[in-house]
């Protein structure tokens, strides 16, 4: 065939979804997929290796850097259940922060004069914020309902 008359060959319609400037991962929805597949798993590990006797601390991070790296991936590659998967994340990060806080405020003295960056309490007001803007964009997002056919 030459080349001429490859270009007169009819050429299959674009439909609304390929013409869609928002289908697809990219801008924020990117930036959380590579935040829980591999920022967030770090953390995890960090803080696995600052206290590594803590069977607790262990296992919680161990079971969340699992989700979030499953969550994330079946985030980027756009699967269907990842909405559900971004919801239940999202709950579970809540209350591993919530049991930590838990757990660790024994001793209310303690934690108050802790700097803020240890603090369990501290900690967990930053998780609910993040869940709180991250919820409100995967609920607006023009993105995530062209690319999911819903939001959250």
């Amino acid at each position: 065939m030459s080349n001429e008359q490859t270009r007169n060959a009819p050429q299959p319609l674009a439909t609304q979804q390929d013409t869609d400037p928002f289908r697809g991962v990219g801008g924020f929805l990117l930036f959380f997929c590579v935040g829980i597949t591999i920022f967030q798993p770090l953390g995890c590990a960090a803080e696995i290796l600052q206290n590594p006797h803590d069977t607790f601390v262990v296992v919680f991070d161990l079971g969340l850097a699992a989700f979030s790296i499953y969550t994330g991936l079946a985030t980027w590659r756009a699967r269907p259940n990842a909405l559900k998967l971004i919801k239940v994340y999202f709950i579970v990060w809540l209350a591993v922060d919530c049991l930590m806080i838990l757990r660790l405020s024994t001793n209310i003295k303690e934690i108050v004069q802790q700097s803020p960056s240890k603090n369990p309490v501290a900690t967990g007001l930053q998780t609910l914020i993040a869940v709180a803007i991250w919820w409100s964009y995967f609920a607006q997002s023009k993105r995530v309902k062209a690319t999911f056919g819903s939001s959250l």
